[in-house]
């Protein structure tokens, strides 16, 4: 699974521009995992590009979130604009960057 990181004075960003299908689940939890400890900043953002959001994202995003808090480290998802609508239906809208989200 590819993505971009970057560090940035406010937050550590992890940019996903594919899909997280169910073969992606452990290496995308890995990349995460690998982030937050890599992680220079109280805040991780997790950028999804596409705007596809499976089910599969959802869960490694939740594991992450676990994964961080027990670091110390706050984790957030930016989603494209037309899937942020998701993680409310699912009931995880604690996994959106309020800065980014649409209401």
């Amino acid at each position: 699974m590819d993505a971009l990181t970057r560090h940035t004075a406010g937050a550590d960003l992890v940019e996903i521009p594919d899909v997280i299908d169910f073969e992606d689940r452990e290496p995308a939890f890995a990349l995460l995992c690998a982030a937050l400890d890599r992680c220079r900043q109280p805040l991780l953002v997790v950028r999804l590009t596409d705007p596809v959001v499976t089910v599969t994202a959802l869960h490694v995003l939740s594991d992450a979130y676990d994964y961080a808090h027990a670091r110390g480290i706050v984790l957030r998802t930016r989603p494209d604009p037309a899937a942020a609508h998701i993680f409310r239906l699912v009931g995880l809208p604690h996994l959106l960057d309020p800065v980014r989200a649409p209401a």
